[in-house]
This record gives C-alpha cells, structure tokens and sequence, in this order.
C-alpha cells in the first residue's frame, strides 16, 4: 500500500496518474490518498477520482502560468526573475549590481579570450591572480565557457529563450515568447568584445571534431582484416604513464562476442594512415605526371584564366564607378 496526504502529492498530470494508477494495481499495490473520498470498485469513484486529478493538473498549470507571467513581468520592468546571478554580478533589491570583487575575473576571461587565449591559459591566469569561484574551487573549462556564452556581461537580459537553451519546464505547456531587456543589467563589458569571443568560440566548435566522431577514423569501413576477411574500425583507449590516448583500427572478430575467431592484433592507426596517406600520395602524383592528366590541367588552367580576365573587367568598373 502507498498511502499519501493527497493525490496531488503522487502526481500532477493526468495521464500520468492514470498510467501509474494502473501499473500499480495490476502489482496488487493499493492507493491510499487523504482527498480520495471514491470507492475503488465502482464507476462513480472512478469518475470521481479522474475529477479529482483533472482538479490537480488544473491548479499545478494555473500556479505555474502565473509564476511564469509574474517572472517575465519582473524581466521587462528590469527586476529579477530569480535564481543566482552569474559571477560578477549580484542582485540588490531584486536590481543587478556589479560585484566589483568578481567582475575583474569576468573581464580579464573576455580579454584573453578575444586574443585568442586557450580556456587553459585564461585559468591559469586566473589562478595566479587568486580568482576563484563562489564555492572556492578553480574554474574549470565547463564554468569558463558558461561564463564566456552569458549575455548578461554585456548588459542584456535573456528570459525564456529560443536558441535552444529555453529552461525545461516539467509542469507547464503553455508556450511563452523570449523576453529581453537590454537595460535591466549594467555592462561589465562591451557588445563588441562579447560577440569577438562567441565568433571564435564558434570557430572552435566547428572546426574541432570530438574524438568519437566517425572523422577521427578516416580508414573505419574501408579496411579488411587480412586473417579473416572481416571489417576494421576505430577505436581509442587511455593507457601508459602518460594516461595518453592511443587510436586503434581494429577487427570486428577479434573479440570475446564473436567468440574470438580473429586473433589479429590492433593496428596502431597513426602508423596505418601515414602508410595509406604515403601510397595514395605516390599514387596521385604517378597520374599527374602522366599525358592524361597533363590534358586535364590544360583545361582547368584555361578555363581559369578565361575566369580571372572577366574578374579583372568587373574590378575595373567597379573602381572606375567608384
């Protein structure tokens, strides 16, 4: 037997209840809540128990609707919505202020990171300079660059946003628009030096791929196992004094679910691509050589310089209009 103070207290939605309600009767476990004034058996209490959780469900979305109009109310008149400010900043009389013992910390991090620092050296100058967090602890990479996407260090208030870092909202359907307020928070630094950190931090993420991607392994499904035929792929580990990472291509049949039928050992695949890398170069630079491909760069290099004259035209013109 479950026994709860009111049904509310077991849950708020109404699919949800009648899902659990369901299993836990199927297990022979029984309901007992402090507002069910239903008998279990009959149609009535059935009804009257759905009444009741339609009731629940009603209220938890009515309150937070109201809480959410309330917190975009405060967004739009400059007040705050809630919650812990960021680092360098702090709230008095649910008005932003400057902390002026943290916001050193946020400038130096903007600073560095627009020259083009690596997160490692900003902390590192952090630490030297004996910032640390709210809690004490040195910042780490996942904090650095929190700290370096938040809008508010440049003066903008974001609630409820719509780029894909909207806050999860377990009770609440109805949909609210983004509310920014552009003067509700003094600037710690300017609009320019922040969007000169989001382009290069941008340029990070699109031109570093993450080590399990399928591009690490350029080789993963275009190599065979020479012993058994079967199909090679990527994989790394961590292992030596160093704790350094090592790349594998390895045979799919060299393990213990396949029964072990492949005793082929791992493949170094720095050692592996160099070789490929090697082979396909003396390979390409064979046919560049040949008469075939002599006529093919003949081709291109006309076409080309047809496309470089009509360019320089259009140059021309350009300057003479301007």
């Amino acid at each position: 037997m479950i026994v709860v103070l009111r049904f509310d207290r077991l849950g708020r939605d109404v699919a949800d209840m009648a899902t659990t309600y369901k299993l836990l009767n199927f297990y022979g476990c029984t309901i007992l809540a402090g507002d069910d004034i239903s008998s279990v058996s009959t149609p009535v209490g059935e009804f009257m128990r759905s009444i009741l959780w339609c009731q629940n469900q009603y209220q938890a979305r009515v309150t937070a609707s109201r809480v959410m109009q309330s917190e975009i109310h405060n967004v739009q008149i400059g007040d705050s919505a809630g919650g812990q400010p960021p680092y360098g900043l702090k709230v008095v009389n649910k008005q932003f202020e400057i902390n002026e013992d943290e916001a050193p910390a946020i400038r130096i991090m903007f600073s560095m990171a627009a020259r083009g620092k690596s997160y490692k050296q900003i902390i590192g100058k952090l630490n030297s300079l004996g910032y640390k967090t709210r809690k004490g602890r040195e910042f780490s990479y996942s904090t650095l660059n929190s700290l370096l996407r938040n809008d508010k260090y440049y003066g903008t208030y974001v609630y409820n946003r719509e780029d894909g870092k909207r806050r999860a909202k377990r009770v609440l359907n109805e949909k609210f628009d983004e509310v920014r307020n552009e003067k509700a928070i003094p600037p710690i630094i300017k609009k320019a030096m922040f969007d000169k950190v989001q382009a290069i931090l941008n340029n990070r993420k699109t031109c570093r791929p993450r080590q399990n991607e399928n591009s690490d392994y350029i080789l993963t499904g275009h190599i065979t196992c020479k012993s058994c035929g079967g199909s090679m792929s990527g994989q790394s580990n961590v292992g030596g004094r160093n704790k350094t990472r090592r790349r594998n291509y390895v045979c799919l049949n060299h393990s213990s679910k396949r029964e072990g039928v492949c005793k082929t050992k791992n493949i170094n695949a720095d050692y592996l691509e160099t070789a490929i890398k090697l082979m396909l170069t003396q390979k390409i630079n064979e046919y560049l050589l040949s008469a075939e491909a002599e006529s093919v760069f003949s081709i291109m290099k006309l076409s080309k310089t047809e496309e470089a004259k009509a360019l320089n035209k259009r140059i021309k013109r350009t300057r003479s209009k301007y």
